[in-house]
């Protein structure tokens, strides 16, 4: 059968060979080139428009840097930093891909929805169901932030993308054509909330979308069962009771267990208990004919067990090993089969593709730690993303979260940590967008709109009309709260980032809330997290060398690729001459751990000798070297 695409392609790339000879002018030879170049892209898989945006538009004059908001260290020791970006995600990734590129093993994102109810900010517009373009939009943006995670994930890094029922599809194409169909890992439903607005089909679910950077390099994915451990637990609580009677603390277990039969499905058989602890039997026959056959005598009859119709499964040697480690349950007599132990500390579990969790239970949760509702709208479970992490990599992974929210995923890493002594680290991107909601708890807490408590819990559409109605009838309290002043704005105390996402990791790493130093927890977290903030700096700067302005942001990015802090102590950055001399001729070098030195200065060979002595490195020129190339520096 015809490609009837292909034969009408093929017609109109025969008629634009009959204009090339009409018309040999440069712009029409430009023009015909680029129509070619479309009728011969791919025609399977999505199309849509192309958007561009703010960010777009700035690099083409700026590059993108960071800049520390020092007095926000939270230090607690040495230790490896997390960091925290506030800024336009694209600009982060743009500089992560300088830091970064094939470092990341985890990315997990909770990306705008862009459903019907609440539709998703683009460049600063919020994009509702009146824009024609909404899903074009989308995709443009999900694209370019989802390219670069690809380049930023390791050899064995995967990533988790949150995502529901509107944009579902059209990101399950688009993932396909960016990190390849066949990487594709699977699709998590997860059942949250019940809806109750249903028209016709209920809808209670969400998904999670997972892609490998390369699927045939991925580990078996195991955990450790958390409902062995709640069993193992209670088996300890009987221990302690009981003693050494294990009878007793047998018949005490099944009873529990048949009391809980729902919470522990698919654990039930563990229901055996020796002096090692819980376990159940399991089969010690081979799968199919030709097992091992050899004698097993029996520890009380002293005569030979029965040996199974197919075979033993296991090599005498481990079967040797396994009888004297008491992993082997015998009968009465010799006439019962043996059975292998299989241990209840050394049951894992797999990740299903179907999870269920309230989330409700996160947002009471967000709302225990700021003392205060509704300063944040569904927060991810962190119970769902330490699932993920423990899966998905090994306990020193780095984690990168670039739509972070209100930071769930940042307190996961924690969490997760503090049970199974990992060293993850995190790095969380987050704009400093004002929601609706804070807006109206500032004007609030400044006597103003006081008809209305941010604490109640009001649908958005409601909240976006009061803010609507609210500066429509006062223009000039919008321009004076939102219209930047000296570069600011008097609202960005009041976005999420520095609103929500920083003092919500602050509370947890000291165990006191940020608002009022009230105590939330007794535990402190030994967590070190630094904030940057995403700038742009000119790249043709008309009064001053863009190299001198390009040092001043050196730091961020070697402490953002290393972990590490620049002390100028132990860790000391060289950017001119002077630094050489205040740091290395005339300082103390004998703490000195690590030295990176601008590639620009010029040392003879006796300043080159003392370099030597200490061990130095030049600042990686992936960083700017690019930019000062093009600036001819």
């Amino acid at each position: 059968m015809a490609n009837l695409s292909e034969v009408k392609r093929k017609k109109m790339l025969s008629f634009l060979e009959t204009l090339r000879r009409e018309h040999s002018d440069d712009d029409s030879i430009r023009a015909f080139a680029e129509i070619e170049n479309m009728l011969n892209e791919k025609k399977y898989g999505l199309v849509w428009e192309k958007h561009e945006e703010n960010v777009d538009l700035m690099i083409e004059k700026y590059i993108p840097v960071f800049k520390e908001e020092e007095e926000k260290y939270i230090n607690c020791g040495e230790l490896t930093n997390n960091f925290l970006i506030e800024g336009d995600n694209l600009q982060s990734l743009y500089l992560l891909e300088k830091t970064h590129k094939n470092r990341i093993d985890i990315i997990y994102i909770d990306p705008p929805y862009n459903t019907e109810k609440s539709g998703f900010t683009y460049d600063d517009k919020m994009v509702d169901t009146n824009d024609s373009y909404r899903h074009s939009k989308w995709l443009s943006f999900m694209e370019r932030r989802l390219k670069i995670a690809r380049e930023l994930l390791a050899e064995k890094g995967v990533i988790f993308i949150s995502i529901d029922n509107s944009e579902l599809y059209n990101l399950k194409l688009l993932c396909d054509s960016i990190f390849l169909e066949s990487n594709f890992i699977g699709n998590i439903v997860w059942r949250t909330t019940t809806d109750n607005n249903v028209s016709q089909i209920t809808t209670e679910h969400e998904y999670i979308l997972a892609y490998a950077y390369d699927k045939n390099k991925l580990d078996k994915w195991t955990a450790k069962s958390p409902k062995a451990d709640v069993i193992k637990q209670y088996y300890e609580k009987l221990r302690k009771k009981y003693k050494n009677d294990n009878e007793t603390i047998q018949l005490e277990l099944r009873k529990w267990l048949g009391e809980n039969e729902e919470k522990f499905q698919g654990l039930m058989h563990y229901d055996n208990v020796d002096d090692k602890g819980v376990f159940h039997d399991g089969d010690i026959a081979n799968t199919v004919m030709g097992g091992y056959k050899y004698e097993v005598i029996h520890p009380v009859t002293g005569k030979k067990c029965k040996i199974p119709e197919k075979g033993f499964r296991f090599a005498k040697e481990t079967m040797d090993i396994m009888i004297e480690n008491d992993d082997i349950m015998f009968g009465e007599d010799e006439t019962t089969l043996i059975k292998p132990k299989k241990r209840l500390e050394d049951k894992k579990s797999t990740l299903k593709a179907y999870y269920y969790e309230d989330n409700r239970a996160a947002t009471k949760k967000l709302e225990k730690i700021f003392n205060e509702k509704s300063r944040f709208s569904n927060p991810k479970s962190t119970k769902l993303l330490k699932m993920l992490f423990s899966f998905a990599g090994d306990k020193d992974a780095i984690i990168l979260d670039f739509f972070a929210g209100s930071g769930s995923t940042g307190e996961a890493v924690i969490e997760l940590n503090n049970e199974d002594g990992g060293n993850r680290t995190f790095i969380l991107c987050t704009n400093n967008e004002v929601s609706p909601i804070n807006t109206i708890r500032y004007l609030h807490d400044n006597g103003e709109m006081t008809d209305y408590n941010p604490g109640e819990r009001t649908k958005g559409t409601t909240i976006d009309n009061k803010i609507k109605k609210y500066f429509k009838d006062n223009e000039d309290r919008y321009n004076e709260l939102f219209v930047k002043e000296d570069g600011k704005e008097k609202m960005s105390e009041y976005g999420i980032c520095k609103f929500v996402t920083y003092p919500r990791l602050k509370t947890i790493i000291t165990g006191r809330r940020y608002k009022d130093d009230s105590i939330y927890s007794d535990t402190k977290n030994k967590v070190n997290l630094k904030y940057f903030k995403c700038e742009w700096t000119p790249r043709k700067p008309e009064d001053y060398l863009l190299s001198n302005a390009l040092c001043l942001h050196v730091k961020e990015m070697i402490e953002l690729q290393t972990g590490i802090s620049i002390d100028n102590r132990k860790q000391v950055l060289i950017l001119n001459k002077t630094d050489f001399k205040k740091y290395i001729l005339n300082g103390d070098v004998s703490e000195i751990e690590s030295v990176w030195i601008n590639q620009n200065i010029l040392f003879n060979s006796e300043e080159i000798k003392v370099l030597n002595k200490i061990g130095f490195k030049y600042i990686p020129k992936e960083f700017f070297g690019f930019e000062l190339k093009e600036a001819a520096e």
